[in-house]
């Protein structure tokens, strides 16, 4: 996992998660059985509190140490909001919850940037170590036949929690459970399955050690394993169907090893038994490092290589000086046992909610605050008039401005949307009516798009492209204000069908694209409208991530020159970059006689197009201009419609 962290191969090591909770599942397992066996019961305070002692120290240092550094380095606007909230979950064992709450699909670049996000495997533990040893502890009372009884209990949760997992993993919608891809994820009801598997093998091991095939058990769970973190990508749907392979093969590896052989005793070569005893310590510093050290030096390769040899440092050290004296401390559920860990939980507490007050408030610094009320605010009616409903089933009302003379339309995908506060003042300048009905992600013309990370996408544009058009041309004649982010044309996720052929490269897309959109601006015309077409306006590419974002503003930098956090390309760069755009709107409006609003040169001045400038945030993120920005250019399109 930690090699999948760092960007070195193994795409698929986040399946190292599934093998722990099958390897923890047996380990738990066995240690309560073992408890059984000596005692006749389970002592559920004992073992709670052992947990507690084992646990707790060393994840409180970690949470203290991120949110101290996190309030140095992270951005004020959305990532320390978040991380602070993850933190804070993460110190009472529900951080996995609290991703799940925020709807934080685990790939997204926005979520891989919370220093916090690796802890929610140890919440799903953690919960799970709640609700196993009650499962046994009710075994125990009820069952003559314990370990039997403890099996058949684990099969059914096996079984049940299996097939959660599944219905969730490939389901879009399901009742009561929102996101239910994300549920399947983060939450233990759809992970108890892998935990599971381990118990089972716990509860048959004496069984199990008499049967033949180990060593070679040992050898296929090591290879399964092994392709499960080369070829498991986050493109097909997990845990889902694939998860099976991972957990058959940790399953068959902890099997192999209930007797000696030469696999097992690979498995227990001592660097391999030492980096075993740091495992926990290493699982919770890497990440938060990873993240930090991608912050201050974002694609440095000799940045991560630097994270990781701090991650065995800081692991070490851990293990040697927090994790040793602490373990096994506690014999006993008492007030005084109960001191450490609830003092620990508190100071993770209060250094997480720090963050969060520090960041709601904007940390009580002037760039902060005015970096927040622009980059943070959306368009007006963003909500509702940037939308995935059909245009006619719509309610309109919130997305209609009055006004005495011809009515204005503003349509197509969010890059569309920006213009809502500009128009807004347009059309009050005009006196004339504004209507703005847009859809996310989808141009007003239909480009025939194949998205092969959305395969229902496609057929959403479709349906806004030929809907929205009858609709538009059943309203009163006006004049249609059209624009659209033609980077699909660049995407190489996304092609173009016409007829049987499937468009790949930007040359053929971007033809495709000016001929749809002269299209629709000939079928407008027909229904007596008047068409302004806005080119797509310069985007800014990121470094860490696909597009520029001010999520990725230091706070430090904020405080002290908001430019540091800002994008800045050079116009003939940016030029070059767009060129296959430009050719695709230039050829659209050319062909089909269409009105440009070209603002391109509001962005770029003085050879230079930028973010910010003089104290404004011009874009939001690399994609969209801000409201504030929005409102700055409102002149522009008055001249062009008056």
């Amino acid at each position: 996992m930690i090699i999948d962290h760092a960007h070195f191969g193994l795409r698929g090591g986040f399946i190292g998660v599934d093998v722990f909770f099958v390897i923890s599942g047996f380990v738990i397992t066995a240690m309560l059985l073992r408890e059984v066996r000596a005692q006749g019961r389970v002592r559920l305070g004992r073992f709670f509190i052992r947990r507690g002692y084992r646990l707790i120290p060393a994840a409180v240092v970690v949470i203290v140490f991120t949110a101290v550094v996190g309030m140095l380095l992270l951005s004020p606007l959305g990532t320390q909001q978040q991380a602070a909230v993850t933190g804070g979950a993460a110190a009472v064992g529900v951080s996995n919850t609290a991703l799940y709450a925020i709807s934080s699909d685990y790939f997204s670049e926005h979520t891989q940037s919370n220093p916090y996000l690796h802890t929610w495997s140890l919440g799903v533990e953690e919960q799970f170590y709640l609700f196993f040893p009650l499962v046994l502890l009710l075994v125990r009372k009820v069952a003559r036949h314990r370990a039997r009884a403890a099996a058949v209990v684990l099969t059914i949760v096996t079984v049940v929690s299996f097939a959660l997992s599944l219905v969730a993993s490939y389901s879009a919608v399901l009742p009561i459970i929102k996101s239910p891809s994300i549920f399947a994820f983060y939450m233990m009801p759809t992970r108890a399955w892998e935990f599971a598997a381990g118990a089972l093998i716990a509860c048959g091991a004496v069984w199990l050690t008499s049967l033949k095939g180990h060593a070679l058990a040992t050898w296929t769970g090591l290879a399964l394993v092994l392709l499960s973190a080369i070829f498991i990508d986050n493109s097909v749907p997990f845990p889902g169907l694939v998860a099976i392979i991972p957990v058959l093969g940790a399953a068959l590896v902890i099997f192999g090893g209930l007797t000696p052989n030469r696999g097992s005793r690979v498995l227990a070569w001592r660097p391999l038994a030492h980096i075993g005893d740091l495992s926990y310590s290493l699982y919770l510093w890497h990440w938060p490092l990873l993240v930090f050290a991608r912050r201050l030096w974002p694609d440095s390769v000799v940045a991560v290589i630097g994270a990781l040899i701090l991650t065995y440092i800081a692991a070490y050290l851990t293990y040697r000086y927090v994790e040793t004296p602490f373990r096994g401390r506690a014999k006993s559920w008492t007030w005084r046992t109960l001191r450490m860990p609830a003092v620990a939980v508190g100071v993770a507490l209060l250094a997480a909610g720090s963050m969060l007050v520090g960041a709601q408030s904007n940390w009580g610094n002037a760039n902060v605050e005015a970096a927040a009320d622009q980059l943070l605010e959306r368009p007006i009616g963003y909500n509702q008039c940037l939308s995935t409903t059909p245009v006619s089933q719509r309610d309109l009302g919130p997305c209609t401005w009055e006004g005495e003379g011809e009515p204005i339309y503003l349509v197509g995908d969010s890059n569309a949307q920006q213009f809502t506060e500009a128009l807004i003042s347009a059309s009050e300048t005009l006196d004339r009516p504004l209507t703005i009905a847009t859809w996310g992600g989808c141009p007003f013309f239909d480009v025939g798009r194949v998205d092969r990370n959305d395969p229902n996408k496609g057929a959403e544009c479709s349906l806004y492209a030929e809907e929205g058009g009858r609709w538009l041309a059943q309203q009163p004649a006006g004049t249609v204000v059209m624009a659209a982010a033609g980077e699909m044309i660049m995407d190489d996720g996304i092609v173009f069908r016409t007829g049987q052929e499937l468009l790949n490269d930007s040359s053929s897309k971007a033809a495709q694209w000016g001929d749809a959109m002269a299209a629709r601006v000939a079928e407008l015309e027909m229904a007596g409208h008047e068409v302004f077409v806005v080119p797509t306006m310069p985007h800014f590419a990121g470094t860490s991530r696909a597009w520029w974002h001010p999520v990725q503003c230091q706070n430090a930098d904020l405080f002290t020159d908001p430019s540091l956090c800002s994008a800045r390309v050079s116009t003939p760069d940016m030029q070059e970059g767009m060129a296959a755009i430009v050719r695709g709107d230039q050829r659209g409006i050319a062909s089909s006689g269409a009105e440009e609003i070209d603002l391109t040169g509001q962005v770029c001045e003085s050879g230079w197009c930028e973010t910010y400038r003089a104290g404004t945030w011009l874009y939001r993120d690399g994609l969209h201009i801000t409201p504030t920005y929005s409102e700055k250019i409102a002149d522009v399109f008055a001249d062009a419609l008056r």
